[in-house]
């Protein structure tokens, strides 16, 4: 099979938001090593995470199309492949599959942390587990597990959905995907945790519901609940450090759940939180940047001229809406869009809306 050629420097990118715009052509050549490479298989949607370590390339295939059935969020088990030289098209299998759990169907995020390179899974069975490795030695390399059980919420945090280092812990951010119910797996609902991660791969919990764990009883350092109080936030979907703050954007499922319930007015948009301990937070966005329609933010990047904040917006939501109620559809056009925020080094505090008690 001859493929599409990448022209990257994989030393380069050591972060989930770097080494965008590096890529010259679709990534990944195909894994043309393996006996039985899944990735090239046409069943498979697309590459989940991707992120360089150590001048090697790691990259995690994610969802499925099998009988006509289209499931984004897994495959059968959780792979994770790496190249020392992508435009060899030489591959390699980077764990056991699963690390060794049929439960584990994908591996969702990376990230970089004290010398590590960390992996979130979906897991709908059981809750996401995080696993680290130094990546020496020849692959499929020795890895630690970190985490477990979705941090004892168990499948109510069904996959660590992205990481992000800030003041020396890793930060991970939990969800569940399909509007926060997933369906295919009879899971949810439920709203999004954080809990960060210390270099001794000690935990504690960030946002979200207070528990006793193997660990130890565990309340949320902000003393937030689960999405940040609001039941609607199914997902932490982006997350980024700039300027010494932590900001996490999620999705929110209210629009969608008004729409289907004919509600006279839509209410929602995706929110933006942020943070320079983990423990004092403050809402940034809370509506959307004013558009309900606005669900997510989806993508988060810090860079030299600010924070840039890139949304998923669904128009079809807002037509819905509007045959389900008969009433008029706004004159908003429009999908995505790209926000720019620069630093003001204002004081962090307390949220400014009073939050909801921790519950399920």
């Amino acid at each position: 099979m001859t493929g599409p050629t990448v022209a990257i420097d994989v030393g380069s990118l050591h972060g989930p938001q770097t080494g965008v715009g590096q890529f010259v052509g679709r990534l990944l050549d195909g894994l043309s090593s393996l006996d039985d490479p899944p990735a090239m298989q046409p069943y498979v949607l697309s590459f989940r995470a991707v992120l360089g370590f150590k001048h090697m390339l790691f990259a995690s295939p994610v969802g499925s199309v099998k009988h006509g059935v289209m499931d984004r969020m897994f495959g059968d088990i959780a792979r994770l492949y790496v190249s020392e030289d992508p435009l060899s098209g030489v591959w390699h299998e980077a764990i056991a599959p699963g690390f060794g759990d049929a439960g584990n169907r994908s591996v969702f995020s990376m990230a970089v942390f004290n010398g590590f390179l960390y992996a979130g899974t979906g897991n709908p069975e059981r809750g996401f587990d995080v696993w680290r490795t130094d990546a020496e030695g020849k692959p499929p390399f020795s890895w630690t597990r970190v985490l477990t059980r979705g941090a004892w919420r168990h499948n109510l945090n069904e996959i660590a959905g992205i990481m992000a280092e800030l003041g020396g812990f890793l930060y991970v951010g939990t969800g569940i995907p399909g509007l926060g119910y997933d369906k295919a797996n009879d899971v949810g609902p439920a709203a999004a945790e954080i809990v960060r991660i210390g270099p001794d791969d000690s935990w504690e919990l960030v946002v979200g519901v207070p528990r006793f764990t193997p660990d130890g009883w565990k309340v949320p350092t902000s003393g937030l609940g689960p999405g940040f109080g609001d039941p609607d936030n199914s997902s932490m979907w982006a997350m980024a450090a700039f300027d010494r703050t932590l900001y996490v954007g999620t999705h929110h499922c209210g629009p969608f759940r008004s729409a289907l319930r004919g509600e006279p007015q839509i209410r929602g948009g995706f929110q933006l939180w942020s943070s320079p301990d983990g423990a004092r937070w403050r809402p940034v966005i809370l509506d959307g940047f004013g558009d309900p329609y606005a669900t997510g933010a989806r993508t988060l990047a810090a860079t030299p001229a600010g924070l840039f904040l890139g949304t998923s917006t669904h128009r079809e939501v807002e037509r819905f809406w509007a045959r389900r109620t008969g009433q008029q559809a706004s004159a908003l056009a429009g999908g995505l869009s790209v926000l720019l925020g620069r630093s003001r080094r204002a004081p962090v505090g307390r949220s400014a809306s009073k939050p909801a008690p921790p519950s399920g």
